[in-house]
């Protein structure tokens, strides 16, 4: 089964509004049946309560990979630390937590 991550605000509501942009902070969960698809996992804008990304945080996940949001596609990939980019179907991220941060309008 591809990614179908799930999110847990960290802050009340998801989002901070400092000036003309909302702040979200969350963890994504990454479900224990769950794979990686390669080229990265959609994350819509309204998952995290804006309507378009500013900024996103790199991620750096405790099992060694990070994540970079690539704003061409709209995806957040994640690599390992080798910077290879996960396989598809790879399981390594099953049962993950990860904090997902930045910036939108």
């Amino acid at each position: 089964m591809a990614v179908a991550p799930s999110f847990a605000p960290l802050i009340p509501g998801g989002v901070h509004i400092p000036g003309d942009f909302k702040e979200f902070l969350f963890t994504l969960t990454v479900g224990a049946a769950d794979t990686y698809v390669t080229g990265g996992f959609v994350v819509l804008p309204a998952s995290v309560g804006v309507n378009s990304f500013a900024y996103v945080s790199p991620v750096i996940m405790a099992t060694g990979h990070y994540g970079v949001w690539n704003y061409a596609t709209g995806k957040l990939q994640v690599f390992s630390a080798a910077g290879t980019e996960l396989a598809n179907a790879s399981a390594a991220l099953q049962n993950t937590t990860f904090v997902f941060e930045g910036y939108g309008k």
